[in-house]
């Protein structure tokens, strides 16, 4: 993979989704606002969660 083939979802496509039930939004979306929100400095999943409702 070169650089200019990287993406989030094409380097966590092998992550298999945890979740069973309540599935409202697609796993790689979550994994990319996790990522994105860290970043931008969260430091924990309540931080994680501000970001997400933010960007709402």
């Amino acid at each position: 993979m070169t650089c200019d083939d990287f993406t989030i979802s094409s380097h966590f496509t092998n992550i298999d989704d945890p979740r069973k039930y309540n599935i409202r939004h697609n796993f790689i979306d979550i994994i990319t606002i996790a990522i994105c929100a860290l970043i931008c400095g969260a430091g924990n999943r309540v931080n994680v969660e501000q970001v997400r409702q933010i960007k709402k």
